[in-house]
C-alpha cells in the first residue's frame, strides 16, 4: 500500500484530488493542514519548520500533493508558505525517503506578462514575475531544482485559472462569488468588476485534478507541466455564465479599471501550451 500525504486538503484544489485518489484502492491516503479536524490527525504550522520536519517524520509518505500556499500580496506570507514550507517539506522527505515523490503546485503567475502573440504559453517560455504570488511561486520552482540536482523525484503541475466553488477572494471567480452573495442576502444591488476584455485559460477544478494526478503518476521527475484548458475565455463571458447559473443576467455592472487581478498587472492574453502535459494521457 503506498502512503500518500495531502497537504492544504481543504482547499478546492485539494478536496477535488481528495475524490480521485481516496478511491485508490492501493493507497493509504494521510492528511496535513493548518487546522486539526475529524478528518485530519496531522496538524502543522506553517510558522514552525519544526512542526513540519514533525509531520514528515510522522506520516513517512511515498507521494506528497502540496497544496498548501499563499495568495497573500504580502510578502512575508506568501514567502513563508510558498517558499520556506516547500523548502523545509523537500528537505525532510530527503531525509526521510529520498525516493518519495512530490507533486508541487506552481502558477501561470509565474510567467508574468507575455505578448499576444507568444500564446499558447509552453513550460519552456522564460518566466518573468510580476507579482508577489508569481515571483514566490517562482522560488518555489528554483528550489525544487536544487533539490532535483541532488536526486529528488519531485515535478512541479503549473495551475492556470480555476473555475470552482468557494474560490480565493483575490481572484476574479472568488471575487464576483462574493458580490453574488451579497446581492442574494440584499446588501448589495450590482457588481464591481475591472477589466472583462482580459483572456484567461481556465479549466475546471475537477478537471485540473485529474491532471495532477496524472502528473504524479506519470510525470517525468524534474520537469514541469501546464494544468490548463489549452483554450482563451474571455472574462466576460465568465461572469455571464455565472451569472445566468445564478439568475442574475439583469444585475447591474460597474466597471474600475484600477481593479486588476491577483497577479497585480493587466494581461490581455494569456492561455497554456498542453502538448507536453496531454502526451502523459497516452495510452
Amino acid at each position: 500500500m503506498k502512503t500518500i500525504l495531502v497537504t492544504g486538503f481543504s482547499g478546492v484544489l485539494g478536496s477535488a484530488i481528495l475524490k480521485i485518489i481516496e478511491n485508490q484502492n492501493d493507497a493509504v491516503v494521510l492528511l496535513g493542514g493548518r487546522k486539526t479536524n475529524k478528518d485530519s490527525h496531522y496538524h502543522f504550522d506553517v510558522n514552525d519548520n519544526q512542526s513540519v520536519q514533525k509531520l514528515i517524520k510522522e506520516t513517512r509518505p511515498e507521494l506528497v500533493y502540496n497544496l498548501l500556499g499563499s495568495m497573500s500580496a504580502n510578502w512575508e506570507d506568501s514567502f513563508k508558505s510558498n517558499c520556506d514550507l516547500t523548502h523545509t517539506l523537500l528537505e525532510e522527505t530527503t531525509k526521510t525517503n529520498n525516493r518519495c515523490r512530490v507533486v508541487l503546485i506552481g502558477s501561470a503567475a509565474e510567467y508574468g506578462v507575455v505578448k499576444p502573440e507568444e500564446n499558447p504559453i509552453s513550460e519552456y517560455y522564460e518566466p518573468n514575475p510580476v507579482s508577489t504570488y508569481g515571483l514566490t511561486k517562482l522560488i518555489q520552482t528554483k528550489i525544487a531544482r536544487k533539490f532535483i540536482a541532488n536526486g529528488a523525484d519531485i515535478v512541479i503541475a503549473r495551475v492556470f485559472n480555476l473555475l470552482g466553488p468557494e474560490m480565493n477572494r483575490n481572484l476574479f471567480i472568488g471575487s464576483i462569488q462574493a458580490q453574488i452573495q451579497l446581492v442574494k442576502n440584499g446588501q448589495k444591488d450590482y457588481l464591481t468588476v475591472g477589466n472583462l476584455t482580459e483572456m484567461r485559460d481556465y479549466i475546471s477544478v475537477t478537471n485540473a485534478a485529474e491532471l495532477i494526478v496524472r502528473i504524479a503518476e506519470r510525470g517525468q521527475s524534474g520537469e514541469i507541466y501546464n494544468v490548463g484548458s489549452g483554450k482563451p475565455t474571455s472574462i466576460e463571458h465568465i461572469l455571464q455564465q455565472m451569472l445566468a447559473e445564478e439568475n442574475l443576467s439583469e444585475i447591474p455592472i460597474k466597471v474600475n479599471e484600477n481593479i486588476v487581478s491577483a497577479g497585480g498587472t493587466t494581461l490581455p492574453l494569456i492561455f497554456a501550451d498542453m502538448t507536453k502535459t496531454h502526451a502523459l494521457l497516452d495510452g
